[in-house]
């Protein structure tokens, strides 16, 4: 008898944190998504200095895969109608997995962007990181985020939390078939931990320089 009664406990118990869980990730997407009236139409975009272009993946070949060659295209195009006066390109730089900046940068060149108006930032290995360095590293206060429209919610809660006003451009080229639903999927959880980090941890990137 006392056995059943601790099984019931102990599934009270996890039933509990299991809805707890799951009211954390319910209102931790529901703040979050409201950051989508933040995008807005190129056309609509106001003058700024920095158009920030986060990485996204590579192909084998080294360069940049369908997603991130979108998010290019997008930044060259600020550029070129005078939107932004520099691109900011920010993810890994093969450290972790792959050397995302420097393809970032070639593939702009070979789209007419001069090198001399394009940054990097080589640390960027996570949204987080990234939007941390970009206020806390190279000072900014205002961009205009580029990257698909699932993701800039995300990026437009972390940058205005570290103090950057933020404006997002959406790089939706194509349809992406599979791999936007399974980005969609992923983001819901990313969302949750992007809330977790600001209200509850406030972590420091694994580079700060």
């Amino acid at each position: 008898m006392l056995k059943h009664h601790w099984k019931f406990i102990s599934l009270s118990v996890v039933i509990t944190l299991m809805g707890v869980f799951f009211i954390f990730i319910i209102y931790a997407n529901l703040v979050i998504i409201k950051k989508s009236d933040k995008i807005v139409f190129p056309a609509d975009v106001p003058t700024s200095t920095v158009g920030l272009i986060f990485g996204g993946g590579l192909n084998a070949d080294g360069t940049p895969n369908e997603m991130l060659t979108d998010r290019i295209v997008e930044g060259v195009a600020l550029y070129k109608t005078g939107k932004v006066s520099i691109l900011m390109m920010t993810g890994d730089d093969g450290k972790r997995y792959q050397n995302e900046v420097d393809a970032m940068k070639k593939a702009a060149m070979s789209f007419g962007v001069p090198e001399n108006k394009i940054i990097l930032d080589r640390h960027g290995y996570r949204t987080y990181e990234s939007c941390y360095r970009e206020a806390n590293i190279f000072g900014f206060t205002e961009v205009i985020a580029v990257s698909q429209a699932f993701h800039l919610p995300r990026i437009i809660y972390l940058c205005e939390n570290f103090g950057i006003k933020t404006i997002g451009v959406a790089a939706d080229l194509h349809s992406y078939g599979g791999d936007l639903a399974w980005m969609k999927f992923r983001e819901v959880g990313a969302r949750l931990k992007a809330w977790w980090q600001i209200k509850i941890t406030h972590p420091l990137p694994m580079v700060l320089e």
